[in-house]
């Protein structure tokens, strides 16, 4: 009784309850998003805007790098730091920000010719986001590794209140796509404002004016890289699928997708306190080894739940969230729910190595997500064949990561039960 006490108020479930109940709001916010958008919107204008999130998701992957270079550092600092880490990282992005945005600017005639999507809009929202969410990242990083979870989950749900509420607005006015990346644009900012609101009450005075990052780049550049993998392999399949396939077809697969991505994002929402623990515990075996195994226990009752429900409902959940004009879209749903409870195991594995700042992780993402692509670019006859590459893909590059990460004075094998 005493050890389930103990692990009853283990940091790990209490920031997991707290984001929990944050994920649970902004999750059911975010299912009332899908619901409109998927019914006010036409199938291939459902298509398009799952196809911009893909994007988007992609795209991130460098404010991803930038969030979790926040944590490892201002994780490390002392209470009255905090502050002066938060403004060396934003001195930090005053370049890259500005910068990436206008190459990805440049870069839209080939996404205009690549995804058969011609609105400028699309392409000037998505450059918006991603500017913003640099600083959005470093807040989001200073809240997490000062375990401030209430504050990450508490702007997460406002920010997908706001959006969800104008982007419905203006769906029913009439403005279909454009009202969806307005609404998108106006949330990002408010929510943004927030973050920046609560950095100042959390940590007004700034006592170290000039404080020194040291490794600042090398451990961006190494989360950068190892998110872009883990995000391009449940992003780019909907982008080939977008690019192989009619717009029709294209907003059936991106409706099994939004499905498994629920699975695979309530099961990875630990990770947002793991992570952070995997950190702080790198020193302390007996605790790194805990937060590991619950971490893993609570990915794989989550992915075997979904899979289960996806296998006997597959129907009425689409029927729920999108009504009968999406019915054909069901025999993908099982399927994508495997190869969703599989990527979050990965991506658990991943995040671990990441907190070590062991460089193997990109090994064994690389090779699930080149596999990836070269499956779907050779057997892409069927919707279910594009998620059955997927799943292949993904149990490889889990196969190298068991193989990678046993061995070793830091291998999984030294935190085994």
């Amino acid at each position: 009784m005493r050890y389930f006490l103990r692990l009853f108020y283990h940091p790990l479930f209490r920031g997991s309850f707290i984001l929990f109940l944050g994920s649970a709001a902004g999750s059911l916010l975010g299912y009332f998003f899908h619901v409109f958008s998927g019914r006010l919107l036409s199938t291939a204008d459902y298509g398009i805007l799952e196809s911009f999130l893909a994007l988007l998701y992609i795209v991130s992957v460098f404010t991803g790098a930038v969030s979790l270079t926040s944590i490892k550092i201002i994780g490390g600092l002392g209470d009255n730091q905090v502050r002066s880490g938060i403004s060396a990282l934003e001195r930090k992005v005053l370049i890259p920000a500005p910068l990436l945005s206008v190459i990805f600017l440049a870069f839209s005639p080939f996404f205009m010719h690549f995804l058969h999507i011609t609105m400028p809009l699309f392409y000037i929202t998505l450059v918006v986001l991603l500017f913003l969410g640099f600083w959005g990242a470093i807040y989001g990083g200073a809240f997490s590794s000062r375990l401030r979870f209430e504050a990450a989950a508490g702007v997460s749900v406002f920010q997908t209140a706001v959006k969800l509420i104008l982007v419905t607005a203006l769906l029913m006015l009439g403005w279909r796509l454009r009202g969806v990346f307005i609404g998108m644009i106006i949330s990002s900012i408010l929510g943004l404002l927030l973050s920046f609101w609560l950095v100042n009450k959390f940590w007004p005075v700034r006592v170290i004016s000039h404080l020194h990052l040291n490794g600042f780049w090398h451990f961006s550049i190494l989360s950068l890289g190892l998110n872009f993998l883990a995000t391009s392999l449940y992003s780019t399949d909907i982008l080939l699928v977008k690019h192989f396939f009619t717009a029709s077809l294209a907003g059936l697969y991106a409706s099994a997708s939004v499905s498994g991505k629920a699975i695979f994002f309530a099961a990875t929402i630990v990770l947002g306190v793991a992570y952070p623990l995997f950190v702080k515990y790198q020193r302390k075996p007996r605790q790194e080894k805990l937060a590991f195994w619950l971490t893993f226990g609570f990915i794989v009752t989550v992915g075997t739940g979904g899979v289960i429900f996806f296998s006997v409902f597959p129907h009425l959940w689409l029927s729920l969230l999108y009504g009968q004009r999406y019915h054909a879209a069901a025999p993908l749903l099982p399927l994508f729910a495997l190869f969703m409870s599989a990527l979050a195991v990965l991506n658990l594995l991943m995040q671990f190595t990441l907190a070590r700042k062991d460089k193997r992780g990109l090994y064994f993402m690389g090779l699930a997500f080149g596999v990836q692509i070269v499956l779907i670019l050779l057997w892409h006859q069927t919707l279910w064949l594009v998620v059955f590459d997927s799943l292949i893909a993904t149990l490889l590059g889990l196969l190298l990561a068991v193989i990678l990460l046993l061995p070793g004075e830091k291998g999984l094998l030294k935190i085994l039960p």
